[in-house]
């Protein structure tokens, strides 16, 4: 049992580390950045890059954490809860704050009331891939192609849920394909490995995945799924601009803190991020694997991940998609 003045020492330093917090003083220990995705992935990947250059510009360490399962939900659900001192952040994105709140009945945390926006990262275009089996050299004869072929064109994606799914459903939806299977797969090595076998038409998938194969000549690669062309590809025309519809997938990740945590130290984190994102040498590094370096403040960060809830909202339920 822990004496009277043990008790009393816990106190006054978490009090000490609150009040360093409201004074200014914040960081004074080290931050831990959770990250939703196994280690080497392209989150992973990033989010050790930015917290290098954070630590950096905050001169405290950032140690990163990888918690990854259930859609990013667990370490969701696990920032959320953590004390709301700006120790524990977490490298949310689409599926942790948008998709999951859609797709499960029943989540730990709100996507909105269970953080604090700190500013956004990135927002990145996918790859629309062909099968080896696919004849098409652009967008019109790829849509011909899979009409033609009604109920046995198949499409993949990385996953039940995912934002490849939901991007390849939102392609059905666009170009009118009503009939093209859907086909899970897990994870987006295997779900390249289907299209380099020509086990699917298409799939719409992460730059990582699809960049050694493209290069080596394995997998042919049709159009970026962003407003512009992508760096990594510049040849690489973008879906509208083949003018058959107004299509768009991208997937975002933002740096949030639990909800409760100080505005000076939201402040700091804020103004740290946005310098980390503004540093040329880590948008060159963010930008090799495809990520797109797109800084917002808190406000307009939240304003967008709100707009995305209610783009994805009716694709989900017409599709009638469910993870639960």
């Amino acid at each position: 049992m822990k004496s009277i003045k043990q008790v009393l020492a816990a106190v006054l330093c978490a009090c000490s580390l609150g009040a360093a917090a409201e004074s200014g003083t914040y960081p004074v220990k080290p931050i831990t950045l959770v990250i939703p995705y196994p280690i080497t992935g392209a989150v992973d990947v990033l989010g050790r890059q930015l917290a290098d250059k954070m630590a950096t510009l905050l001169d405290q360490t950032i140690v990163v954490e990888n918690r990854p399962g259930a859609g990013a939900t667990l370490a969701a659900a696990y920032v959320a809860a953590a004390p709301p001192d700006g120790y524990t952040l977490i490298l949310g994105g689409t599926a942790s704050h948008v998709s999951a709140p859609l797709l499960y009945s029943h989540l730990p945390y709100d996507p909105v009331k269970s953080f604090e926006p700190v500013g956004m990262v990135s927002d990145s275009p996918h790859l629309l891939a062909l099968g080896a089996n696919t004849k098409a050299t652009n967008l019109r004869e790829l849509i011909a192609e899979l009409k033609a072929k009604g109920a046995n064109a198949r499409f993949g994606s990385t996953g039940n849920g995912t934002m490849s799914h939901l991007a390849g459903e939102q392609f059905k939806r666009t170009f009118g394909l009503p009939a093209m299977v859907h086909v899970p797969y897990e994870g987006g090595p295997p779900t390249a490995k289907a299209l380099v076998h020509g086990d699917i038409d298409m799939a719409i998938i992460n730059f990582p995945d699809a960049i050694p194969l493209v290069k080596t000549g394995r997998m042919r690669v049709l159009a970026t799924t962003g407003a512009q062309r992508s760096p990594v590809f510049p040849k690489l025309p973008t879906v509208d601009e083949a003018g058959l519809g107004n299509y768009e997938a991208t997937t975002w990740v933002g740096l949030y803190a639990p909800a409760g945590t100080p505005a000076p130290v939201v402040k700091k984190l804020t103004e740290a991020l946005a310098a980390a994102l503004r540093d040329e040498d880590l948008q060159r590094k963010l930008r090799v694997p495809g990520h797109e370096p797109i800084y917002r403040a808190p406000k307009p960060f939240a304003e967008f991940v709100q707009e995305q809830s209610r783009q994805l909202q009716p694709l989900i339920r017409e599709a009638h998609i469910s993870v639960n």
